[in-house]
């Protein structure tokens, strides 16, 4: 399995640089970094300052003797209009209950991910070819490695620590600038690796998402 983070952390590098050096390579003739009805649009070349987005995500579900909570925030680059590349930080708490007995799972982590645009509502409303600054609203394809380590402990006294097996997201999401470059996003994933066997597990293999995020 470290064979494959370290194939995924390869491929994002590669992934970043062919984008930068892309983007660094249009003419000079795009507009300099103006502000229009709250919309910034990006100055000649590639300044990683304008393109820096973070924000954060939410989740939480339960069955009959199961409760999870989630909080994952992230930082990452809008390499292009329609590509970007994050890492973020994860924590949950799961919580078991069987009778009078109860079992929690810290789990901490990180991720890496990218998000590629594939559909702009307001490119299509218009008939128009989506253009630097407009608002990143459409779409998405997600795709998102991590790796955790989960803290148990049980309201007998009773601890321990280990490694969680890693997952592998792919799914869909969507994203809408509302004002001056804060957003929200709504996503639906699934996990590749996911193993049910495992006590610390979510009791399914999809995740379901909703979050804000801010875009510099």
């Amino acid at each position: 399995m470290n064979q494959l983070f370290r194939l995924l952390a390869l491929s994002l590098l590669v992934i970043f640089v062919t984008g930068f050096n892309a983007t660094a390579q249009k003419d000079e003739d795009e507009n300099p970094l103006l502000e229009e009805d709250g919309v910034s649009t990006y100055s000649e070349g590639f300044n990683i300052r304008e393109r820096i987005f973070i924000g954060g995500n939410t989740g939480f579900g339960f069955t009959n003797n199961q409760s999870n909570f989630n909080l994952s925030p992230f930082a990452g680059v809008r390499v292009t209009d329609h590509f970007q590349v994050g890492t973020g930080m994860n924590y949950s708490l799961t919580t078991f209950k069987t009778g009078t007995y109860t079992e929690k799972y810290h789990l901490i982590g990180f991720k890496a991910f990218t998000r590629y645009l594939l559909i702009n509502f307001d490119a299509l409303g218009s008939g128009m070819k989506r253009e630097a600054g407009e608002p990143l609203g459409g779409v998405y394809a997600h795709f998102e490695y991590e790796n955790n380590i989960v803290k148990a402990k049980t309201n007998t006294g009773s601890s321990a620590q280990f490694d969680t097996p890693q997952s592998l997201f792919i799914g869909a999401g969507y994203q809408e600038n509302f004002y001056r470059g804060f957003g929200i996003f709504f996503e639906f994933v699934y996990d590749l690796l996911y193993d049910e066997t495992q006590p610390y597990s979510s009791p399914w293999p999809f995740d379901i998402r909703g979050g804000f995020y801010y875009g510099f």
